[in-house]
């Protein structure tokens, strides 16, 4: 089974020629994580959905856009919510790094996405990677 981590960002300096180099540091997920976590997970996941709706028309019919892909209306989460999801990385991770490092250890673009991966880190073994290399390996036989 592949290690599940984290990779935040710890200090961002500059080279020779002005160009950032950041430092980063892996953090490994406990290979023992208490199951009332999941619990956890499983409330932050729903407040995360929540954050999507289907698009409607104003006769209550889904949207569809010219590709034929149904519409989503995504709504800006609370910052609480972002202080939810990286405390819950901090314990999740046995506390290896503070909730304010989790944050500003990742890139602002990829912030939501990384703490959302980080409650399925918990509910399921896999990782990302792994079923990356699942889905390559199985699309080449």
């Amino acid at each position: 089974m592949a290690k599940q981590y984290l990779t935040l960002v710890t200090d961002i300096k500059f080279n020779d020629e002005g160009e950032q180099v950041l430092e980063t540091k892996d953090y490994i997920l406990p290979s023992f994580i208490k199951g009332g976590t999941v619990k956890q997970a499983l409330k932050l996941g729903k407040q995360l959905d929540g954050l999507t709706e289907v698009a409607k028309d104003e006769k209550g019919n889904p949207i569809f856009n010219e590709k034929g892909e149904q519409v989503f209306i995504e709504h800006v989460p609370e910052p609480q919510l972002v202080d939810k999801l990286a405390q819950f990385a901090s314990d999740a991770f046995g506390g290896q790094f503070k909730k304010d490092e989790a944050i500003d250890g990742i890139d602002s673009r990829d912030l939501l996405e990384t703490l959302s991966n980080v409650l399925g880190m918990v509910i399921s073994r896999e990782s990302e990677d792994a079923k990356k290399k699942q889905f390559i390996e199985g699309k080449t036989r």
